[in-house]
């Protein structure tokens, strides 16, 4: 069950559904008219991922305290960036550090240049690129 719901949270994409409108974009599964009523102008952002290192089996858990499924949940390192379908930021955006510890590194994705106008990402995705 909770596969479940993680697959169809994962697979959602909020969005304009009106074909005839410029936010228009056909990823876009789960209908938000409001999202039809004006023009993207673009953003800067580009989406957050998150890359582990190998040393992640070392860390400062106690599994007696925590739990040994706490290691797991909180070194949520496998997924995708819904945008590029892939560990990558989308086109136009360059990565860069806001976060680091011994384990993770959270990157965000931040537009090289000033956003086209009519560009519909209003956020660029998540994933993690494992190492």
């Amino acid at each position: 069950r909770d596969l479940t719901h993680k697959l169809v949270e994962l697979n959602s994409y909020k969005g304009c559904m009106d074909p005839d409108s410029p936010n228009f974009h056909l990823r876009n599964n789960i209908d938000n008219p409001a999202a039809c009523d004006s023009k993207v102008n673009g953003t800067m952002i580009g989406g957050f991922f998150v890359s582990c290192t190998g040393d992640h089996d070392k860390t400062v858990f106690d599994d007696d305290f925590w739990g040994p499924s706490a290691r797991e949940e909180s070194l949520n390192c496998d997924g995708v960036n819904p945008i590029t379908s892939g560990q990558s930021c989308p086109a136009g955006f360059k990565q860069t550090v806001v976060y680091r510890d011994p384990i993770r590194t959270i990157n965000v994705c931040y537009a090289e240049s000033e956003p086209e106008e009519g560009n519909a990402y209003l956020f660029g995705g998540i994933y993690s690129n494992n190492q």
